[in-house]
């Protein structure tokens, strides 16, 4: 807003006395809101500091004067412009910080555990093999206690999740409700065991940062959902 005003000024010229004053004033305000009152960019933004000499005539604002402002508002200007790049760098560092900071919050402590250093160590594919795989340990250390049955993958979430006597029981499996939720589980468990864990663990796969993201929230969330189990 402030640069369009400026350049409104310098559009509209000749400017008129008082206005690179009073537009001038508004921008420092504005730096010393953004920058804090005490920030070296106000002296910036003011320059160095110009005397006026008196050529006579009375206190009429004439040509000379206009051509003094007008000056003044254009260099203005381009510290104007010099900041607001200055903030576009500063935000472009801290919001990747902060997403990063938000996204492992979500994520269930047991997943962050095994996935986070990887993640963070570019190796993508690795901490989304090393998610899944701690999902198949905790769901067959379960089981194994429950039945001494030791599977694994596919066959042990099927077994441990399925409708009908399931191990680990997610919802009231005598109702339809409760047996849909139970059955479209056990098919998200063993899906992402044939589908994710597996194609990975068997073959050099690369992924971005952004599908390992997808992959890392999916995990958590089966994570979440074994601690739910009734």
């Amino acid at each position: 807003m402030l640069i369009e005003r400026g350049n409104a000024l310098l559009a509209g010229r000749p400017m008129k006395e008082g206005q690179m004053a009073v537009w001038s004033t508004a921008c420092v305000e504005t730096i010393k809101a953004t920058f804090g009152s005490g920030s070296n960019h106000v002296s910036t933004f003011w320059g160095p500091m110009q005397v006026t000499v008196s050529r006579g005539g009375g206190d009429s604002y004439d040509n000379h004067d206009e051509v003094r402002d007008a000056g003044r508002v254009t260099r203005r200007l381009g510290v104007l412009g010099t900041l607001i790049e200055q903030l576009d760098l500063e935000i472009g560092y801290e919001v990747p910080a902060k997403e990063e900071l938000s996204f492992w919050d979500d994520i269930h402590p047991v997943i962050r555990r095994v996935a986070q250093a990887r993640y963070e160590g570019g190796h993508f594919a690795d901490c989304v093999e090393a998610a899944l795989k701690e999902i198949n340990a905790v769901v067959k250390e379960h089981v194994k206690r429950k039945t001494n049955q030791e599977l694994d993958g596919a066959p042990l979430m099927r077994a441990a999740f399925s409708p009908n006597k399931p191990v680990v029981v997610l919802e009231d499996v005598n109702t339809d409700s409760g047996r849909n939720t139970q059955q479209g589980y056990m098919e998200i468990y063993a899906g992402a065991m044939t589908g994710i864990r597996n194609p990975k663990a068997h073959a050099n796969i690369v992924i971005n940062a952004i599908r390992a993201r997808h992959f890392i929230y999916l995990a958590s969330l089966l994570a979440f959902k074994f601690d739910e189990r009734l």
